[in-house]
């Protein structure tokens, strides 16, 4: 599987289109040999665009937007949602097993370590609590 960020329109790249219009990431199969077929949507966040994400080791998709961090299943289920007090540019997965989530935001980065049971605190769709001060920034 294949994700691609579809952000060509809200930048008005695409001539003869509006810009506004769309603000999701698609998906496609990849052959053995690299060839991509099936392309679908797969989701859109509800504000701002998702420019950045990375994918778990559960195959959970994490994206950025304007209001904080959007996760989905692979199966195309919210799981839930961080709101952070910036908008959130691009982010990845780091640290020891790779349970740290790293978020670039306007003018802050972040990182907060997940616990085993994520699933349950971002379903909670309340403001996370355990982001680490990094670069002497505070969401």
């Amino acid at each position: 599987m294949l994700y691609v960020s579809d952000t060509a329109l809200w930048l008005g790249q695409i001539p003869n289109a509006g810009t506004g219009v769309t603000h999701e990431i698609i998906a496609f199969d990849v052959a053995e040999a690299g060839a991509l077929s099936n392309r679908r949507f797969f989701c859109h966040t509800d504000h701002g665009h998702p420019d950045g994400f990375a994918i778990d080791r559960r195959s959970w998709v994490w994206t950025s937007a304007a209001d904080g961090v959007h996760v989905w299943s692979a199966e195309r289920e919210r799981l839930g949602f961080i709101p952070t007090a910036q908008t959130v540019s691009d982010l990845c997965f780091g640290g020891s097993g790779r349970r740290r989530l790293f978020m670039a935001a306007t003018t802050s980065c972040w990182r907060s370590t997940c616990s085993a049971d994520l699933r349950a605190h971002v379903r909670r769709r309340r403001a996370c609590t355990h982001f680490a001060c990094h670069f002497c920034a505070r969401p």
